[in-house]
């Protein structure tokens, strides 16, 4: 599966009405990557950079409230 496959399906299932779901994503809502205003080559590069762009904050979270 790819990732833009994974993210796909991650859209649709928060999409499902489902008895005991506590909610859905309304169908006419633009997909997950449309409303965060992300391309899917955008969101790749995060993903692939994560640890280069992110690693303070994934490392320590607290040091962030700090501020």
């Amino acid at each position: 599966m790819s990732t833009l496959e994974y993210i796909q399906l991650l859209d649709w299932t928060a999409r499902q009405v489902i008895d005991g779901k506590r909610g859905s994503t309304p169908a006419d809502t633009l997909d997950v990557l449309d409303r965060l205003g992300v391309s899917y080559a955008e969101w790749i590069g995060m993903v692939d950079q994560f640890g280069r762009l992110f690693s303070l904050m994934a490392r320590f979270p607290t040091a962030l409230s700090r501020q």
